[in-house]
């Protein structure tokens, strides 16, 4: 299970994220950076995926450049992200692909986004959860 919410009383876009397993809060940050930037998609496109694979020292740093990549490839690529589909994940590793679709506008347009605080772990509920500040314009 995941899910998240837009938090609107920010000056720059956030959104909290959950998820019952660390893939969970992947899946859920990257619904809520799709929800943020508000796309306009092409009509007749289908979903693409592309595949990653990244380590870091900690799962915060594995969840910050999972950020980092879906933001880079957006740019690249021209889509925005909607789902991951995970083949590993440890609290240093993952592999898998981005789930999204071309699009012909956004409404906001993000440049960096990082997981707020030093370390990402379960709530006292035994959720993983954490606050993603996006770095955008309009």
């Amino acid at each position: 299970m995941h899910s998240f919410d837009v938090v609107s009383n920010t000056t720059e876009p956030q959104v909290n994220a959950r998820g019952t397993t660390r893939a969970g809060l992947l899946v859920a940050a990257i619904k809520g950076m799709h929800a943020v930037v508000h796309p306009t998609f092409f009509e007749k496109e289908g979903e693409r995926e592309l595949t990653f694979s990244i380590k870091a020292d900690d799962f915060t740093g594995l969840f910050n450049e999972l950020m980092k990549i879906a933001i880079a490839l957006s740019k690249e690529k021209q889509e925005v992200y909607t789902d991951v589909r995970f083949d590993l994940i440890t609290d240093k590793e993952a592999k898998g692909a981005l789930i999204g679709k071309p699009f012909v506008s956004t409404d906001v347009t993000i440049n960096a986004a990082s997981a707020n605080g030093d370390t990402i772990e379960k709530n006292t509920e035994g959720m993983w959860e954490a606050t993603v500040t996006f770095e955008a314009k309009n």
